[in-house]
Protein backbone atom coordinates (compact mmCIF):
# COMPACT_ATOMS: atom_id res chain seq x y z
CA UNK A 1 0.00 0.00 0.00
CA UNK A 2 2.45 2.43 0.12
CA UNK A 3 3.19 4.95 -2.52
CA UNK A 4 7.01 4.15 -2.84
CA UNK A 5 6.07 0.85 -3.69
CA UNK A 6 4.04 2.29 -6.64
CA UNK A 7 5.83 3.43 -9.59
CA UNK A 8 2.61 5.08 -11.09
CA UNK A 9 2.27 7.29 -7.82
CA UNK A 10 5.92 8.99 -9.21
CA UNK A 11 3.94 9.87 -12.13
CA UNK A 12 1.41 12.19 -11.13
CA UNK A 13 3.69 15.36 -10.65
CA UNK A 14 4.33 15.04 -14.71
CA UNK A 15 1.04 14.07 -15.37
CA UNK A 16 -0.07 17.34 -13.40
CA UNK A 17 1.93 19.54 -14.39
CA UNK A 18 0.55 18.88 -18.27
CA UNK A 19 -2.88 18.85 -17.68
CA UNK A 20 -5.28 22.06 -17.81
CA UNK A 21 -8.45 21.36 -16.11
CA UNK A 22 -9.60 24.94 -17.21
CA UNK A 23 -10.54 23.51 -20.93
CA UNK A 24 -12.20 20.42 -19.44
CA UNK A 25 -15.64 21.69 -19.05
CA UNK A 26 -16.99 18.10 -19.73
CA UNK A 27 -15.86 14.78 -18.37
CA UNK A 28 -15.10 13.79 -21.55
CA UNK A 29 -12.78 15.87 -22.24
CA UNK A 30 -11.59 15.56 -19.22
CA UNK A 31 -10.98 12.02 -19.91
CA UNK A 32 -9.25 13.53 -23.20
CA UNK A 33 -6.76 15.78 -20.84
CA UNK A 34 -5.85 13.21 -18.83
CA UNK A 35 -4.81 10.92 -21.56
CA UNK A 36 -3.05 13.32 -23.84
CA UNK A 37 -0.53 14.11 -21.17
CA UNK A 38 -0.73 10.68 -19.87
CA UNK A 39 0.65 10.16 -23.70
CA UNK A 40 3.41 12.90 -22.81
CA UNK A 41 5.59 11.92 -20.09
CA UNK A 42 8.52 10.44 -21.87
CA UNK A 43 9.18 7.19 -22.12
CA UNK A 44 12.73 7.58 -20.08
CA UNK A 45 11.00 9.04 -16.99
CA UNK A 46 8.63 5.62 -16.79
CA UNK A 47 11.76 3.53 -17.27
CA UNK A 48 13.65 4.94 -14.59
CA UNK A 49 10.89 4.22 -12.03
CA UNK A 50 10.68 0.68 -12.97
CA UNK A 51 14.22 0.19 -13.19
CA UNK A 52 14.96 2.22 -9.74
CA UNK A 53 12.13 -0.18 -7.97
CA UNK A 54 14.71 -2.48 -6.51
CA UNK A 55 16.43 0.37 -4.71
CA UNK A 56 12.91 1.35 -3.24
CA UNK A 57 12.38 -1.84 -2.17
CA UNK A 58 15.44 -2.39 0.11
CA UNK A 59 14.77 1.16 1.17
CA UNK A 60 11.07 0.41 2.25
CA UNK A 61 12.56 -2.76 4.20
CA UNK A 62 15.46 -0.84 5.85
CA UNK A 63 12.81 0.91 6.64
CA UNK A 64 11.22 -1.54 8.22
CA UNK A 65 7.59 -0.53 6.07
CA UNK A 66 7.85 3.30 7.57
CA UNK A 67 8.00 5.82 4.99
CA UNK A 68 11.57 6.20 2.78
CA UNK A 69 12.95 9.58 1.52
CA UNK A 70 11.29 8.77 -1.63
Amino acid sequence: MSPDLNPLFHCWNPLKSNIFPEECTTYDLLKEEVKRAWEQIPQDIINHLIDFMPKRLEEVIKQKGDATKY
